[in-house]
């Protein structure tokens, strides 16, 4: 599905790299290294329930991508253990302010 996804894109460098650094935010956050599971969370734009142990058993990972400049992206990820159910959320990529409030 991911592979498809940056197949079928206009822009395949940039819809690969912002799925790399959702990935890479996401293990990062939760603290888990790169490993055969990678493959496994999906990082395309939506919320997908996902089996816990894949994410360290947190119920609740959000993911933004948002864009550096016109060559770069980027991606944040946090946990929020706060719902019975496992999910990972990803959101439309934020204005600097509101980027900026997450840290407030």
């Amino acid at each position: 599905m991911e592979i498809d996804e940056v197949n079928n894109s206009r822009d395949k460098h940039l819809t690969f790299y912002k799925f790399w650094t959702r990935k890479e935010a996401i293990v990062k956050a939760i603290g888990k290294g790169i490993d055969d599971d990678l493959i496994k969370i999906p990082i395309t734009d939506g919320s997908h329930s996902v089996p816990s142990a894949l994410v360290y058993n947190f119920k609740e990972v959000k993911v933004f991508s948002f864009n550096l400049n016109d060559d770069y992206i980027g991606a944040i990820a946090f946990t929020e253990d706060i719902h019975d159910f496992e999910r990972i959320v990803f959101y439309p990529s934020p204005s600097s302010d509101k980027l900026m409030s997450l840290f407030s």
